[in-house]
């Protein structure tokens, strides 16, 4: 072949080609259409036989358009693909005589064509009978296949009175989330195919990406070549293509895809690429732009997740086939915790119900150990239950129940949870959906009133209602979530709302807002893209950080931002009151005797508190003199009492480590407290300071004058 000769032998040593000269080489081109029909009509009239009495011409351009169709791919056998040809019809032909009793020695176009597909009976009835039965939902991909097959049909006919056939995609890219039956349906796929005469064999040969992928340049695209040789006349499989994606190996392998396969009517092969949607449609966009051309995204086969309804049918019959029983209200509760679970990345599907199944199995196969002998196999809503390890953390409403001055909180949560219970029970669909993807949340406070908290006990109240998939939220900040140079806060972002999946609490989220520089702006922006996507619409964001500062960044920054974040929770700050009662309470729990009373510690916290009201930490403190009065306890060997003097000696402690307010200030300030900006001179002011935070500059005495200044304007 011309490219093996240039890519082998001339490619090999540069003296071959002065030895070889181009001007010297004889190229034999393929034959043309016309040529191709010329030698079918002499295989026909060496045989003995005849073309169609009836349209002599019309058989004969059919047979040629069909060989001309492959003209110019790599191994075109020419006379050698029109000697397969005849053979081909020539045993259509005898098989023909043989039913119909006729001896006329005459090829149709039929015998060119081969058997008209049958939807309604034979093997292929049968095939596409065994995908509409055999598979629960998959209705967009058996409403595909169907649609191929009425072309394939439709194009037969076509050629049936000489026309052009249509150009139908055999290539195609599977994409969906796992359990959902790709490479079981491609199995039906190759055999619909085989029995609709588009190809030879329907065998489905199934292969991974390390199976394309060598160690060494070149090894990838022979691996390739070989493979596709292997699967001519067959289905092949690529399952989790997206694992070609690079710029070395991979890139080889689908380069190689790419020159080998066409996807144009003759091909005796059909490629299928499995994989999820972002993945594969990632590899698409950065690979070989011939690839997209090859498996087209808009033909691609999508298995959705199964619904509500085709979970519990997978389950009952999962039931079934291990002759167990379950009752209609256990399925229910079964189906809810897959609900669950489909607020995951990646929903396993069939195989999350196998993996539930099992383990729902071990503990009804323990239960009826030590039951009655002969106890009716039957599954329960316990055997589906996780089983709480004792001293396990409660989580959702009954850890808002153990959180101290919370109450106010608790009654926002439950009238959220009521909302959302209300709206899935009546059946509100569209409300309950509009619910489900708006549940994102801003937290505003002073340190130590409990964001933080709250956020991971919301995380189980979502995951009681079914909005999520586990109780827990990833935690990060604003800082963690910006670069050090120009594409790497989009990098940061992403990746942490893929291992987020389901919920993300982002502290000090003000430290986005858009004066504090290129890279917070950069990951307002992608938090904003990826929180719209289809893989996180119902991905829960919690932005947490200190009152005025959030309310800054709400209005200095992107207005996606006010859209995506309507639900406002204000944590109040703790009186001196709150504080002595939970330091007491909790000394009690942990089995101390208090030597103090209620009134002492009102005192002493309120004098930590007016020593600097703005680094007063609510919770935060109570905790700390806790811990500092146990601490001197143990240091004079007394483990069960927190005296006066332990409480004291702590308070004093904590006194001379904090700081003194600077002058003018009375009550707790932040950065920029209560400035009602009226001027642009004043928003700049505020802004320098946000910029100094995310600089080495240190707090200067003509700080405390911009501050002093802003509150006296204000």
């Amino acid at each position: 072949y011309k490219k093996d000769i240039e890519e082998k032998i001339l490619a090999a040593d540069p003296g071959m080609g002065r030895r070889f000269p181009l001007e010297f080489n004889w190229e034999f081109e393929d034959f043309t259409e016309a040529e191709l029909k010329s030698i079918f009509c002499g295989m026909v009239k060496k045989k003995g036989w005849v073309l169609d009495k009836a349209d002599k011409d019309k058989c004969a351009d059919v047979a040629a358009r069909r060989l001309a169709a492959r003209r110019g791919r790599y191994g075109f056998g020419n006379a050698g693909e029109v000697r397969n040809l005849f053979q081909k019809a020539y045993r259509n032909a005898l098989v023909r005589q043989a039913v119909a009793g006729n001896t006329t020695a005459e090829i149709k176009i039929e015998d060119v064509l081969g058997p008209r597909p049958d939807k309604s009976r034979g093997p292929l009835a049968e095939a596409l009978r065994e995908l509409n039965t055999n598979f629960i939902g998959l209705e967009a991909v058996k409403k595909e296949i169907s649609a191929l097959v009425d072309n394939v049909i439709e194009s037969y006919d076509l050629e049936m009175k000489g026309s052009k056939p249509i150009e139908y995609a055999l290539n195609r890219l599977m994409i969906g989330n796992p359990g959902t039956g790709k490479t079981t349906v491609a199995k039906v796929y190759g055999k619909i195919l085989k029995y609709a005469g588009i190809l030879s064999d329907g065998e489905v040969l199934v292969t991974t990406a390390s199976d394309f992928i060598g160690e060494a340049e070149g090894v990838s695209k022979h691996n390739t070549k070989q493979i596709l040789k292997r699967a001519m006349g067959k289905v092949l499989v690529i399952d989790e293509a997206y694992n070609l994606n690079d710029q070395n190996y991979g890139k080889e392998a689908l380069d190689t895809i790419v020159e080998k396969v066409h996807n144009k009517p003759g091909d005796d092969i059909a490629v299928l690429m499995l994989g999820y949607p972002k993945e594969m449609f990632k590899m698409l966009r950065e690979q070989n732009p011939g690839l997209s051309r090859r498996f087209n995204p808009e033909n691609a086969l999508r298995f959705n997740d199964f619904d509500r309804t085709e979970l519990r049918t997978i389950l009952k019959l999962v039931c079934k086939k291990k002759g167990l029983h379950i009752s209609y209200k256990t399925v229910n509760f079964a189906v809810d915790l897959l609900e669950k679970q489909k607020v995951k990345p990646n929903f396993g599907n069939a195989g999350a119900i196998d993996s539930m199944f099992a383990d729902a199995q071990l503990r009804m196969s323990a239960r009826c150990r030590m039951g009655p002998a002969g106890a009716r196999r039957e599954l329960t809503i316990q055997d589906f239950k996780l089983v709480k390890q004792p001293g396990a953390n409660k989580t959702g409403m009954a850890a808002l129940d153990d959180l101290y001055n919370t109450g106010y909180i608790k009654k926002q949560l439950m009238d959220l949870k009521t909302s959302i219970e209300t709206a899935k029970s009546r059946g509100k669909r569209d409300l309950f959906k509009k619910l489900k993807e708006g549940l994102n949340f801003v937290f505003t406070g002073r340190p130590g009133t409990g964001k933080t908290t709250v956020a991971r006990c919301l995380a189980g109240v979502l995951y009681e209602l079914g909005i999520v998939g586990t109780d827990t939220l990833v935690e990060t900040s604003a800082l963690n979530m910006q670069g050090k140079y120009v594409g790497s806060t989009k990098a940061l972002v992403v990746e942490k709302m893929e291992e987020a999946g389901v919920g993300c609490s982002i502290d000090e989220a003000y430290e986005l807002a858009d004066v504090s520089g290129t890279y917070a702006k950069e990951a307002v922006g992608t938090l904003l893209t990826q929180m719209s996507s289809e893989e996180h619409k119902r991905t829960v964001v919690v932005l947490a950080g200190y009152p005025d500062e959030m309310k800054f960044f709400m209005e200095n920054t992107n207005d996606g931002i006010n859209r995506r974040f309507k639900k406002i929770i204000e944590f109040q700050d703790w009186t001196t009151s709150d504080c002595a009662k939970f330091l007491i309470s909790k000394a009690k729990s942990n089995g101390y005797n208090v030597g103090v009373d209620s009134g002492y510690l009102e005192k002493r916290f309120a004098q930590l508190h007016d020593k600097n009201p703005g680094k007063w930490g609510n919770a935060s403190d109570a905790d700390a003199v806790f811990i500092g009065a146990q601490q001197v306890s143990l240091s004079r060997r007394d483990g069960d009492n927190l005296s006066f003097d332990d409480f004291e000696k702590t308070f004093q402690e904590k006194m001379k480590l904090r700081p003194p307010a600077r002058a003018g200030d009375t009550k707790a300030l932040s950065m920029h407290a209560n400035v009602r900006f009226a001027t642009d001179d004043q928003k700049e002011s505020v802004r320098e300071r946000q910029r100094s935070r995310h600089s080495n500059h240190q707090p200067s005495a003509a700080d405390g004058k911009h501050a002093d200044n802003d509150r006296k304007r204000a």
